[in-house]
């Protein structure tokens, strides 16, 4: 399968329960690229086998700095 976004690639997919899938993944190439951003992504599944939920989680800080948002309040 072709990723919808190029420069998302998936670390791992593992299926936690009848009811619960985890994704995780790495953007290489968000802003200026200085870090990549890595995450997760928690779909909890109904019976009907439709996501009905999700939690996701991700490294905002490196987002923010490869997005010049937060920057200037690390060190050089």
């Amino acid at each position: 399968m072709k990723n919808p976004t190029k420069s998302i690639s998936r670390s791992n997919i593992y299926v936690t329960d009848k009811n619960k899938i985890l994704w995780q993944w790495t953007f290489d190439k968000i802003g200026s690229s200085k870090y990549p951003v890595t995450g997760f992504n928690l779909f909890y599944i109904s019976n009907k086998k439709e996501i009905f939920a999700v939690d996701i989680e991700f490294n905002s800080i490196a987002w923010g700095v490869d997005t010049t948002q937060i920057g200037q309040y690390c060190s050089k």
